[in-house]
């Protein structure tokens, strides 16, 4: 199979940023407050786990479905465009059903519960469809593909900021509309991503060279990420819940999620020079290496002062970690299968690891305030500080490892 070819604009790159700042418009609003808003509805603190484990679920299967049909039928735009539309429809859905119970609060909540997966099952192959289209446009250069990312940086720092000001404590039901309007939006800016370049249509050999092109230092590297993202899911499910604990207003809550975004968009910024200066295997080292130090002080000592430091470790925890995955996965893929490979990425780490680790949170959380949950979460850091160095090792020793930065199948 030959190298997917994009075609070259001028504005690819910026395209590429307007597409990523409406996408995660939607994931600003969602983010900070889907916990609040499930518990809003009624849900128990378990309750909440399960359907946030749920949407989890949605991420383990849908990127890489959505990842192959895209690689194979090299129709990466149109599958965006689709998945926004039907994100979009499943918002308008969901705002009716909550709409629906307020006028009847004794109806079953199975419905929107039902609409609110749809909607994860929508969004979940965009941010990996997203990611690959933005390395490939960037010809995997972190300096490009770390401004196209600072973009959707920038965009969650302003729905958050905007939405815990907006909404206020006690009005959530603002959120929905809110989230209509964005789904509508990111619908239409799906569109103006850069145009694929059809090659031949994939053969049954290259189809089937992806799984065969997947070697051991790549599972040592998934595993580290799985082991990472199971750290990091908690923070995704519960932050809110966390600084409610605490007393936290909702503008309060949305200027910490946005003050930990922004450190995010200054590293993203320093991250091409970071990566010229060390190797990706050692980036990704270092992001765990902040990201165990930021869940021991959230952990131990739930203080405003002590959560901002934990929030400004969230730039090197998350950017410095997304950077340098990313160009382990580039590299992985050495031009071929981009799309499949963001797919297998997202599917076994933003959807089967975050899963376990929400649904771990949960249980915990029933029984102990939340500092609890993310004090534990300091050593699975170092777990996966561990496997990352075995997985290091392998790569280094693995004899197969030129075939796999070559894209070999």
């Amino acid at each position: 199979g030959s190298m997917r070819q994009w075609r070259l604009a001028p504005n690819n790159i910026q395209r590429c940023s307007v597409a990523f700042f409406f996408n995660y418009l939607v994931s600003g609003l969602i983010g900070p407050f889907m916990s609040p808003l499930l518990l809003a509805q009624g849900f128990s603190h378990g309750q909440v786990s399960l359907i946030v484990a749920g949407s989890n679920v949605c991420c383990t299967i849908m990127p890489l479905v959505a990842g192959r049909i895209a690689e194979n039928y090299q129709q990466t735009r149109r599958v965006v465009a689709a998945a926004s539309v039907l994100m979009l429809l499943a918002s308008v859905c969901l705002w009716l059903v909550v709409s629906f119970r307020e006028r009847h609060p004794h109806s079953s909540p199975l419905l929107f519960v039902g609409c609110f997966l749809a909607l994860s099952l929508c969004r979940a192959p965009l941010g990996s469809l997203l990611d690959s289209v933005a390395m490939q446009v960037s010809r995997s250069r972190p300096g490009s593909y770390g401004r196209i990312r600072m973009c959707g940086s920038l965009a969650f720092a302003v729905a958050a900021s905007a939405a815990g000001y907006t909404l206020g404590d006690g009005h959530l039901r603002r959120f929905f509309p809110a989230l209509c309007l964005l789904a509508a939006l990111t619908t239409v800016m799906a569109h103006v991503l850069p145009e694929e370049r059809r090659d031949r249509p994939r053969q049954a050999s290259d189809r089937a060279g992806f799984w065969r092109s997947l070697r051991r230092p790549f599972w040592f590297f998934i595993a580290a990420t799985m082991l990472h993202w199971c750290a990091f899911s908690p923070y995704q499910y519960g932050f809110s819940l966390y600084l409610q604990e605490q007393a936290f207003s909702s503008r309060v809550t949305g200027a910490l999620w946005s003050l930990a975004v922004l450190a995010e968009v200054v590293c993203f910024a320093l991250c091409p020079l970071v990566l010229r200066t060390i190797r990706p295997y050692h980036a990704l080292g270092l992001a765990f290496a902040a990201s165990g130090v930021r869940w021991m002080l959230l952990g131990t000592a739930p203080a405003l002062p002590t959560i901002v430091v934990a929030q400004l470790l969230h730039g090197p925890g998350f950017a410095l970690y997304i950077s340098a995955a990313l160009q382990i996965l580039s590299s992985t893929a050495g031009g071929r299968f981009s799309s499949s490979f963001q797919g297998l990425y997202a599917t076994m780490v933003s959807g089967l690891a975050a899963c376990v680790g929400t649904l771990v949170a949960g249980f915990v959380h029933s029984r102990a305030p939340f500092h609890t949950v993310l004090a534990w979460m300091a050593p699975l850091e170092l777990v996966a500080l561990l496997v990352l160095w075995v997985g290091h090792r392998a790569a280094v020793v693995d004899s197969s490892l030129p075939k796999l930065s070559t894209g070999q199948g």
